[in-house]
């Protein structure tokens, strides 16, 4: 009977000691919005259409307006708030410069970010932030044209 006690004993030191463990820099190992951000440049995945605003991708972007020279740039985010837009290896314009340096915050809980001037695909001003994992990054933007209002969804990946 002691070593069946002392068994469960060892067992349940094991296992609240293990769900306890944190990651080798000391912290837990879930990251910020920020960490995940910042990880590293962006580019361009797939866009479309968010027909009943709830954040997912209902129809394709029609075809024409997304070009080869608007994919093939990267978004760089720093932690200090600022960043570094790259137009790529084809630029719409010729006469645009290569890099554009932005501001970015996070703000309203962090499901907004906030951008100081028109980088990726035109985003600009407040950008719905849908999600952030290690690899994808979903963002979602109100556009009006020709007096219609749709929803944009813009996904970018590492």
């Amino acid at each position: 009977m002691k070593q069946k006690l002392g068994l469960m004993v060892m067992v349940m030191t094991l296992l609240v000691n293990y769900g306890c463990q944190k990651n080798a820099d000391g912290g837990s190992s879930q990251k910020t919005k920020t960490e995940l951000i910042t990880k590293s440049a962006w580019k361009y995945d797939h866009a479309g259409l968010d027909l009943d605003n709830d954040g997912t991708i209902d129809s394709p972007v029609p075809g024409g307006i997304i070009q080869p020279c608007d994919v093939d740039g990267t978004l760089t985010f720093n932690s200090n708030g600022t960043g570094v837009g790259d137009e790529g290896a084809t630029k719409c314009n010729a006469a645009n410069p290569q890099t554009s340096n932005f501001n970015w915050s996070l703000k309203n809980n962090e499901t907004v970010i906030a951008f100081s001037n028109v980088v990726f695909g035109g985003l600009t001003g407040d950008v719905k932030l849908i999600s952030v994992t290690e690899s994808q990054l979903t963002l979602e933007k109100e556009v009006t044209n020709l007096g219609f209002t749709v929803n944009v969804v813009v996904v970018l990946k590492h």
